[in-house]
């Protein structure tokens, strides 16, 4: 049976999500000055965790404690950068995956950092099913419908133009339909 007990599923629930790492972006570390040579301070998350890191000019030093049920492990890893040239001067940096010497912008630390591919984990979105992911297009419809209200009040919002207005309606419409129609068949296969 395609898609196992989750119908229409996209990828099986049973691999890791990027929500489950630690996510390490080297365009906010650009922004925040943290990348000039000599540099040093802590990322800390929403979860508590933190890192340590220490700047150069070609890399960048990570210290933290891997923490796994009750034990607590140190670790220091080192992960390079390079720059590329941008049209209108100045440079980009780039993380260097460890594992595979890839070249991104983001770095997943779970136990050592790695890309995403390496550490094999998936965007949350794509384990959603097709009735997941209408809501979410509803969703994101609605906000724009809605012009930074709470709700959508079925009127098409000020400055916003006839023909986009009829375009997110009718999408809106569509999503609402299609959802509708995935649900009886979901119904219908689970024989209910």
């Amino acid at each position: 049976m395609k898609g196992g007990w989750r119908w229409n599923a996209g990828r099986p629930a049973r691999y890791r999500k990027t929500t489950s790492a630690l996510r390490l972006d080297v365009c906010a570390l650009a922004k925040d000055r943290a990348l000039i040579p000599g540099s040093s301070g802590t990322v800390c998350w929403s979860s508590g965790a933190s890192i340590a890191f220490t700047s150069a000019t070609d890399h960048i030093m990570l210290s933290y404690q891997w923490k796994r049920a009750n034990q607590s492990e140190p670790i220091t890893c080192q992960i390079d950068l390079e720059r590329t040239a941008c049209h209108f001067g100045g440079s980009r940096p780039w993380f260097l995956c460890p594992e595979c010497a890839a070249r991104v912008a983001v770095i997943y630390v779970r136990r050592l950092p790695s890309c995403r591919e390496c550490a094999r984990l998936v965007y949350p979105v794509q384990s959603e099913d097709s009735i997941g992911r209408s809501w979410r297009r509803t969703h994101k419809v609605e906000q724009r419908l809605s012009a930074g209200a709470a709700t959508w009040n079925y009127r098409r919002p000020k400055g916003m133009r006839q023909a986009t207005f009829d375009r997110l309606r009718e999408a809106m419409w569509r999503e609402q339909e299609q959802r509708e129609s995935a649900i009886e068949a979901f119904v219908a296969k689970m024989g209910l």
